[in-house]
């Protein structure tokens, strides 16, 4: 029926995104589902639609927009009744258009997707700035959560060593310097590499051991060699 994928999945930092195209109730041969019923194609293009999802590693609770069209708005029941049991925990921001038809006669309902599955393979770069007086705190408690393994090695890490600046506001509780003042910390700047599985540990690890009201974290994905 033309040059398409019935979904195809886009890796955007730590999430994999997935389109699916608008997906209609017929069988392989062309021949519609259950012609007129609305309840009976939905439930059949929902079927469809996480068979999809399943081939790209995501499932339905990973959609967060739906666009329905029906050839009959009068069928929202029908429609929506089918709706609501698959996407009971997604809850997706949702769009419910009449149009006058479909690509294939007989069909009366299409729906297309766009989840986002968080991915929890590979590698990402782990990036903290710390004061001396801190840093092998922050360095062991990051190779205790995990990071800094690379191979039959553990606690892998490199640092370089500077001077952070910054000034505290009204409202803030710095643990070193006065509010008002501009500040000059002697600081380590302490990278590791960490499976993106284990991110959301070493963070917590890191914030936990690390003196600042504000920690600076960040997170860089990387690529295989």
């Amino acid at each position: 029926m033309g040059c398409y994928s019935p979904g195809m999945s886009v890796d955007v930092g730590d999430s994999t995104f997935v389109f699916v195209t608008g997906q209609i109730a017929r069988h392989e041969d062309g021949v519609p589902v259950a012609p007129g019923d609305f309840k009976a194609q939905t439930e059949f293009v929902f079927q469809k639609i996480e068979a999809i999802l399943h081939g790209t590693g995501a499932t339905i609770d990973d959609v967060v927009k739906a666009n329905i069209y029906t050839t009959d708005i009068s069928r929202f029941k029908d429609t929506s009744e089918v709706r609501n049991k698959y996407f009971a925990k997604a809850k997706p921001a949702s769009t419910f258009v009449e149009i006058p038809k479909t690509v294939r006669e007989g069909c009366e309902v299409e729906i297309e997707v766009i989840a986002v599955k968080q991915r929890g393979d590979g590698f990402v770069t782990v990036e903290t700035f710390v004061p001396e007086t801190h840093a092998e705190k922050v360095r062991h408690a990051m190779g205790e959560a995990g990071a800094g393994k690379v191979g039959n090695y553990t606690h892998c890490s490199f640092s370089v060593k500077g001077v952070g600046r910054y000034k505290p506001e009204k409202g803030a509780t710095p643990a070193i310097g006065k509010v008002g003042k501009l500040e000059e910390v002697k600081e380590e700047r302490i990278t590791m590499q960490c499976e993106r599985r284990l991110i959301k540990r070493v963070i917590t690890a890191i914030k936990k051991a690390h003196p600042y009201e504000e920690v600076p974290i960040f997170v860089y994905p990387v690529e295989s060699c």
